[in-house]
């Protein structure tokens, strides 16, 4: 990231804040008082590595789930 860096806004929520520089290509993504500076590179391969890891989240049985489930077999 240099000076001359003008960073376009992408997201901002109240969780992050994300920011892009066209002219060197850099993504920074803010968690409060943490920032981490990132290529495009870098930061698509994190966005896949999130997905990827919602997916293995989600394909997870969840106990409460399986709880519930097993109560209500038992009751019908």
């Amino acid at each position: 990231m240099s000076k001359s860096c003008k960073h376009q806004d992408l997201l901002k929520n109240s969780l992050c804040k994300i920011n892009y520089c066209a002219k060197c290509g850099s993504v920074n993504l803010m968690f409060g008082a943490m920032t981490l500076h990132l290529t495009l590179d870098q930061f698509e391969q994190l966005s896949q590595s999130f997905n990827l890891a919602i997916e293995r989240i989600n394909s997870i049985e969840q106990p409460q789930e399986h709880e519930h489930n097993s109560l209500e077999s038992m009751l019908h």
